[in-house]
């Protein structure tokens, strides 16, 4: 995973059909039978894990972040008005990011709209994958999933991790800073979290390793998630 590459794509589709991936679109291109070509360039080095592209029947939405971020969502076309609300709240999760960790790593970000059942978000660099279902629920719980893949485009992104084994200093760091946020906006607090994961700590680590000690099949278990944000929280309170 610390392999990374600038990478440009190029993708031609039918002139009715959307084509997005990580970047900025550079040109977009008549080709013969009608079809398209885009061109999208990463603008800085990604990890191969980090790649998005997507192709379907989407609408690009855009507003504007922290100092005049450009902010791109893309959301399939009969999701844009469903999505709308917890979409919205882009700019003041980067603004309360920006606060703890620093100014935006990127030259731009935006959230893709996933049209499947797949309940899997993904920090997909500049454009973070989130399930619809993410978007059209509880408040509390989008506004976590929202801030969590944000931060890891700070710890995980422009962050590299250098082998599998510190995936839990991404994660861990993306589940801190979305329970930090949580707490102060509805959710559990912070302290009552942190207590959670230490009463279950040993079973996790029994069944899936230490925090820095997964193996390929317990590699994205819950200890790389709470168990690594109580290591952040062991540290924060010394």
């Amino acid at each position: 995973p610390s392999l990374r590459a600038p990478i440009t794509f190029h993708v031609t589709t039918p002139a009715n059909i959307g084509a997005v991936a990580n970047g900025r679109l550079v040109s977009t291109t008549a080709r013969p039978g009608g079809r398209v070509e885009r061109t999208y360039d990463s603008e800085q080095p990604i990890a191969a894990q980090l790649v998005q592209l997507a192709i379907g029947r989407f609408r690009v939405v855009n507003s504007t972040g922290p100092r005049g971020l450009p902010v791109r969502d893309v959301v399939p076309d009969d999701l844009v008005g469903d999505t709308a609300e917890y979409r919205s709240l882009t700019p003041e999760h980067l603004a309360w990011l920006e606060q703890r960790l620093g100014p935006y790593p990127f030259r731009r970000y935006g959230v893709l709209v996933g049209d499947t059942e797949l309940p899997v978000a993904l920090e997909t660099q500049s454009l973070s994958v989130v399930p619809k279902d993410d978007l059209l629920g509880d408040r509390v719980d989008a506004e976590r999933n929202l801030v969590h893949e944000l931060t890891h485009h700070w710890a995980g992104d422009s962050v590299a991790i250098r082998r599998w084994s510190d995936l839990w200093l991404s994660e861990g760091h993306a589940r801190f800073y979305e329970r930090l946020y949580s707490d102060s906006h509805g959710g559990v607090s912070l302290d009552d979290a942190m207590r959670d994961a230490y009463e279950q700590h040993d079973q996790w680590r029994h069944d899936d390793g230490a925090p820095a000690e997964p193996a390929a099949d317990t590699l994205f278990k819950v200890m790389r998630y709470d168990g690594s944000a109580l290591v952040l929280y062991a540290l924060r309170e010394k």
